[in-house]
């Protein structure tokens, strides 16, 4: 997995049209480890891919129960997964009875052995120093059989740190860290790595490594860290996937509503005042509000194309097929939202009746090429749509 992304990554650099390929793959290739993780824890159309993995991860997450605690929370008490899996396996279970044993007996004999043998050695040298004593005059201080007893005395065995956390639920958690199951340390790493790999900033996000988890600590009361990252929540995608507007275009000041459905059609109307003199308010209303709705977008791609506000540029045929091409989110009975209306018959006779009129409109115009493009785009994606839904 990892070396399929390094390879791709440099290969689809530039290229958003098919980062969304690269990062299926690698999804499908996380999936296939996450299954054979689970009793731990293609050539298909894209849409039907990332399907059955939304729905492996609602699989997942349904059977981790109404409230369940992520493998990366900083949290560390009787629901953390490494607790749970402790206290289900046995042999996680002796190897914490034998670390405790051998820090109870092994080490302190082997201390109070060679501390015996000091303090014969001392009392031995002591012994041949009785002529001291036998003075009228004898002083302590100087008397180096007195000396070597008081040496003797201050023997002393040493304190050593416990090689376990005194709370019982860190003990469980740092015994689990240390004999991580090889199909978890696996999957872990390359959650990690998918972080790695997908941050949009210049900061490398690093991997948990489960031999850097844990650490020696002083008895000053420290704990060791549940992780070396924070939970994120989800990742961003659209840093790879998405089509930029040029700085120069007309269209520049609408770049955000080419990457979401998340804006209105009033708030497009509201920055007006940012339309350039290159392009009309008609056009820019049109373009701004194609995707303002998430449920909607295909109803305005089949107004606004007959409407003759839009003309087929490259920002124009880069917005229509963000809206077509763009997932979004799977409802709960398995329909994409973005998408839901391309199986109903009569939305489909007539942006189908759009189409035709508008490969009439262009025929015998060799400079409509992107329209010809769009045409083709829109064609493609209403029948893979219909398909979907069969």
């Amino acid at each position: 997995m990892t070396t399929y992304a390094k390879e791709a990554r440099d290969l689809y650099e530039g290229a958003p049209a098919e980062q969304p390929i690269m990062l299926l793959t690698l999804f499908e290739l996380w999936m296939a480890l996450d299954i054979l993780a689970g009793p731990l824890l293609s050539k298909a159309e894209p849409l039907a891919r990332i399907s059955r993995i939304k729905a492996h991860l609602r699989k997942r997450y349904h059977e981790a129960g109404s409230n369940p605690r992520s493998v990366f929370s900083e949290v560390v008490d009787a629901e953390t997964f490494a607790v749970r899996f402790f206290d289900s396996s046995p042999s996680l279970q002796d190897l914490k009875r034998t670390i405790e044993q051998q820090a109870m007996t092994s080490q302190k004999l082997r201390e109070l052995h060679l501390l015996k043998l000091e303090y014969k050695e001392i009392m031995k040298r002591a012994g041949s120093h009785t002529v001291d004593r036998m003075r009228s005059r004898h002083n302590p201080e100087s008397c180096e059989e007195c000396c070597f007893k008081r040496r003797a005395r201050a023997l002393r065995t040493v304190i050593r740190e416990w090689p376990l956390p005194q709370e019982p639920v860190r003990a469980k958690f740092f015994v689990f860290e240390r004999a991580v199951p090889s199909v978890f340390k696996t999957w872990r790493r390359l959650i990690g790595f998918s972080v790695t790999f997908k941050s949009p900033s210049g900061k490398e996000c690093r991997a948990p490594n489960s031999q850097q988890r844990i650490s020696f600590l002083s008895a000053v009361g420290q704990q060791p860290s549940q992780m070396d990252i924070s939970s994120t929540g989800y990742f961003d995608l659209s840093h790879r996937t998405s089509m930029r507007i040029p700085g120069e275009s007309p269209y520049a000041s609408l770049e955000r509503s080419v990457l979401g459905t998340s804006h209105t059609s009033n708030e497009v109307l509201a920055s007006q005042h940012e339309c350039p003199t290159s392009l009309s308010l008609r056009s820019f209303v049109a373009f701004g509000s194609l995707r303002a709705g998430v449920r909607l977008q295909w109803y305005n791609i089949a107004r606004e194309i007959p409407s003759g506000n839009l003309s087929f540029q490259c920002e124009v045929y880069d917005l229509i097929s963000q809206a077509v091409c763009q997932v979004g989110c799977l409802s709960s009975d398995g329909i994409w939202e973005c998408h839901q209306v391309l199986p109903e018959v009569p939305f489909g006779n007539v942006l189908l009746d759009v189409l035709e009129q508008l490969g009439t409109d262009m025929e015998g115009n060799w400079c409509q090429g992107i329209a010809a493009l769009a045409i083709t785009t829109l064609a493609s994606r209403l029948g893979y749509g219909t398909a979907d839904h069969q």
